[in-house]
């Protein structure tokens, strides 16, 4: 099955999900448009996700995509956020503002708690960057008929992500302007250029590979559909587009 038929879509582009300045109306564009929109949710909160997944539904009957972190949160350390306070109090008082003593805006990983809150929406599809969450959370994912996609940006992270249940996966160059989805290492020797990261997944997987990184035009997605991808997601191009929030 070919990768518009797996995501329901007629272009087999997909908008990669960018926190910060888009919301549901650019994924809503696109897909009203023949392609997969995708809707960032790894800075919301669960009522702020349901927002978008309502708004969208209002404005396209077509299909979309959610994307969420699968990181290990750290540990906050108090001790240096009150440092740093400290350290900026002058400029606290000189505009006559009170620290937060919290840090806002964290991207959180996907948990039960989220699943919870869109499981009666059954989204079509779920993206996760940074690896895929818990088995059970996959199978559960899974058991609502949901497509999941996940990013890889080594031959390694590739095989683990479809042994471990994703259904495309994004092979994602050193060519992305977005941050880099390694999960298995952090050595950045290991990243290769998105052709030569397509051509490698292509020969491991039997999963669609999906070409990011450096993909900003026409020709240059019909390059890559023939050199072996699957299909494009592309990010940078579309902050151009009204619906953005650039």
């Amino acid at each position: 099955m070919n990768l518009c038929s797996i995501l329901g879509i007629e272009k087999p582009i997909i908008q990669a999900p960018m926190a910060g300045v888009q919301n549901w109306e650019l994924a809503a564009a696109v897909s009203n448009s023949g392609g997969l929109g995708s809707i960032p949710c790894g800075m919301l909160t669960k009522d702020q996700v349901l927002f978008e997944i309502i708004n969208f539904r209002k404005h396209s009957n077509k299909t979309y995509n959610l994307n969420f972190f699968c990181h290990k949160m750290p540990e906050i350390n108090h001790q240096t956020l009150e440092a740093w306070e400290e350290q900026l109090l002058p400029y606290y008082e000189s505009f006559s503002i009170k620290p937060l003593n919290e840090i806002s805006g964290l991207r959180v990983p996907f948990d039960a708690n989220l699943a919870d809150a869109i499981e009666p929406h059954k989204p079509p599809i779920l993206s996760f960057h940074f690896g895929l969450p818990s088995a059970e959370l996959v199978t559960r994912i899974k058991s609502w008929g949901t497509v999941i996609i996940s990013s890889a940006t080594t031959k390694e992270e590739g095989v683990w992500l479809e042994e471990n249940g994703a259904d495309i996966v994004i092979a994602q160059g050193y060519e992305a302007g977005g941050h880099r989805g390694m999960f298995m290492t952090s050595d950045a020797s290991t990243q290769l250029p998105t052709l030569e990261l397509v051509a490698c997944l292509k020969h491991e997987l039997s999963v669609p590979v999906v070409a990011a990184g450096g993909i900003a035009t026409s020709t240059d997605i019909k390059e890559m559909i023939r050199l072996g991808a699957s299909g494009v997601q592309v990010g940078t191009s579309y902050l151009l587009c009204d619906e953005a929030k650039t």
